[in-house]
């Protein structure tokens, strides 16, 4: 209860034990003093002079340092001449409720963006971010633990730079046998920055230097393909969470990792509709959508580009006398051969069954185009150990031009395929224009 001017007259026994102080000890203190900072814009600075008070909702400080939201409602006291006399505020603890909201709150959030399509990098820093709002006095990063077993910062919005290489550089064998159990098992682990030994020596003075109390490691588990992730956090004063932050932390992890899971799913989905299954190059889709690129590139840059159409020569009997195993080994290790030869920016595709397209970008002539090929026909004859035998096969290819021989993928395409069955026709093993 306070007077028209915001000054405690009393306060009942609950909340002296949700504050932690007495009422003596704030007995004609203003309001403010008590609710805290965040209750300064809803309370009036001089006299009360509105008839109905508002609700408000703030955020203070219980008797054991815990943030708590609570819903106060007020009503107003008044004498027999209907003077205003004092102000009685009910207060309503809703920090449970206002946590699950968050929470709520954040996991919506997530797979809105899941849905559509943001990439697995945003909505991890979106994930940071939020954390550490919902989390008082943390910063919250993403960790990978790489090939070489190292953890590495993959997403640390609020973390420094200097922070998360430091971290990377005190890798031991020591921390990764403390984290393997917890990284099987999928269980949180809460590190306390205090001395438990001289082999932690290092990461103590680290956690002392960015006045962190701790770190809380949450495995975020998606598949055995996929390199380890853990959701970390790092407390500036508590050492160890309380059940309410274990459980967000936990909720998360398990929310991030179902997220990655489909995004895993979706870009394999992908990566088959338009890769060849058997040797890992684009297929047909894929190379008249790099085809369609590059026309446009071309014709916007005035540039030129070739395609070679190959066609392997003996390829039937090679599989008729060794069977189509052997076959399928030959054509995976004639598409590793192209991958290993070829830039990023070319286009390797295997479009039929024995039938190679090269997209070579940025080709200005005719004789250009005619080195790669020269140099695919030694790619192409190289043999293969196939138990006590090497398999062998050549290759007819034929070149086109953009845009001299057509300026469509269609034409382009017709127009270098045409070219191989010229080259089959002088004798197979050359090429063709």
């Amino acid at each position: 209860m306070t007077d028209t001017h915001g000054r405690i007259v009393n306060i009942n026994r609950s909340c002296e034990l949700q504050t932690g102080v007495s009422e003596e000890e704030v007995r004609g203190q203003p309001l403010k003093m008590l609710l805290g900072l965040d209750s300064l814009k809803h309370l009036p600075d001089g006299r009360w002079q509105h008839d109905e008070p508002r609700p408000f909702t703030c955020r203070m400080s219980s008797a054991c340092g815990e943030s708590m939201h609570i819903r106060w409602t007020v009503k107003t006291v008044r004498d027999d001449e209907h003077l205003l006399r004092y102000l009685i505020y009910t207060g309503q603890d809703i920090t449970e409720r206002e946590r699950a909201d968050a929470l709520l709150r954040l996991e919506r959030e997530m797979l809105e963006m899941a849905t559509a399509g943001e990439q697995s990098a945003n909505i991890l820093t979106h994930v940071c971010r939020a954390l550490e709002r919902q989390l008082e006095s943390c910063q919250v990063a993403v960790l990978q633990m790489d090939s070489n077993e190292r953890l590495r910062v993959d997403h640390a919005p609020g973390l420094p730079e200097s922070f998360c290489q430091r971290l990377h550089q005190l890798q031991t064998d020591s921390l990764l046998r403390v984290l393997q159990p917890g990284l099987h098992h999928g269980q949180l682990q809460v590190f306390v920055a205090q001395d438990p030994g001289t082999q932690w020596q290092q990461w103590l003075t680290l956690a002392r230097e960015y006045e962190m109390s701790g770190c809380w490691l949450m495995p975020i588990q998606v598949s055995p393909q996929m390199s380890q992730s853990l959701l970390a956090v790092f407390p500036r004063h508590q050492s160890h969470p309380r059940v309410h932050e274990q459980m967000v932390i936990q909720r998360i992890a398990h929310l991030t990792a179902l997220i990655l899971e489909r995004q895993q799913q979706q870009e394999q989905i992908q990566y088959l509709a338009l890769h060849d299954s058997l040797t890992g190059l684009a297929n047909r889709s894929l190379l008249n959508e790099q085809l369609m690129r590059s026309i446009h590139r071309a014709r916007r840059e005035q540039q030129s580009f070739a395609l070679l159409f190959i066609d392997l020569d003996g390829f039937k009997a090679l599989n008729d006398t060794h069977g189509h195993d052997a076959g399928d080994a030959l054509l995976t290790a004639l598409g590793l051969r192209l991958k290993n030869r070829f830039r990023a920016t070319d286009c390797c595709a295997r479009i039929g069954g024995d039938e190679f397209v090269i997209l070579l970008d940025s080709v200005a002539d005719e004789a250009v185009a005619r080195e790669v090929a020269e140099s695919i026909l030694a790619l192409v004859s190289a043999p293969l150990p196939w138990g006590d035998h090497q398999l062998r096969v050549s290759a007819s290819i034929g070149i086109a031009l953009y845009p001299e021989d057509g300026d469509s993928a269609d034409e382009l395409l017709t127009r270098a395929d045409n070219a191989m069955y010229g080259a089959k026709g002088s004798g197979k093993g050359c090429i063709f224009r």
